[in-house]
């Protein structure tokens, strides 16, 4: 803050920009408040990441916003509407089965990277007591109230993939008619949402939708 940078131009900026050390960017986008913010020239920390010489800077920065777009995600559920299943702690998060500690070398935790965005709905989990379709009462194991537990991995699988088939269609503009399809019976191909929990699914779709584009055309430029 003593420093006269220019309106927009944060520390993690000018880290992105100019930095080859993964582990200083690292440090500096876990402290960040903002990651996505632009400068006045338009330019956010990832812009400037993706032109540093250093590829490791962009997947460090890409591996928190990943992690930020999941708590988001988690955070906008209202009381048991979705359960998240990031359950530890803000310096653990849970991604691809496995816990990533958000310190220390960071350049191998993007290994899992194809498979999180071939899975974008994992932080969803199904509304608390409902049963989706082909899941029998026997096969979900019923959180106590007031407690973290996740439903049986049987149902959330099933939940995922039903919720995730509705993907394509959020992505070629046909929301409106999704938040109708969601708030059918699951007997006969819907999910059984309120319109509200419907009109947030959508939402949380919409999101994920942006954010694994953005994500895909970081990993082609990559290539390129």
């Amino acid at each position: 803050s003593a420093l006269n940078w220019a309106r927009g131009y944060t520390l993690l900026h000018y880290c992105c920009e100019c930095l080859v050390d993964p582990n200083i960017v690292d440090l500096v986008a876990i402290l960040a408040p903002d990651l996505e913010g632009p400068d006045k020239s338009g330019m956010r920390p990832v812009d400037f990441a993706r032109k540093n010489p250093e590829p490791s800077i962009s997947r460090v920065l890409q591996k928190h916003r990943r992690e930020r777009a999941k708590a988001q995600i988690v955070s906008k559920s209202d009381d048991g509407k979705f359960q998240g299943t990031m359950s530890t702690p803000p310096s653990l998060v849970k991604v691809g089965g496995r816990q990533r500690v958000a310190v220390g070398s960071s350049v191998a935790d993007d290994q899992d990277f194809d498979a999180e965005l071939l899975n974008p709905l994992s932080v969803l989990s199904p509304p608390k007591g409902r049963v989706t379709e082909r899941t029998s009462l026997d096969d979900v194991a019923l959180p106590r109230r007031g407690s973290a537990q996740r439903p049986q991995r049987t149902t959330q699988v099933m939940f995922d993939e039903k919720l995730k088939s509705w993907l394509p269609q959020v992505q070629s503009g046909s929301s409106d008619a999704v938040v109708v399809e969601l708030q059918r019976p699951a007997t006969e191909g819907g999910m059984g949402f309120t319109a509200v929990e419907a009109t947030r699914a959508v939402q949380q779709l919409e999101f994920l939708s942006r954010f694994a584009s953005e994500e895909t055309e970081s990993m082609q430029q990559e290539i390129n």
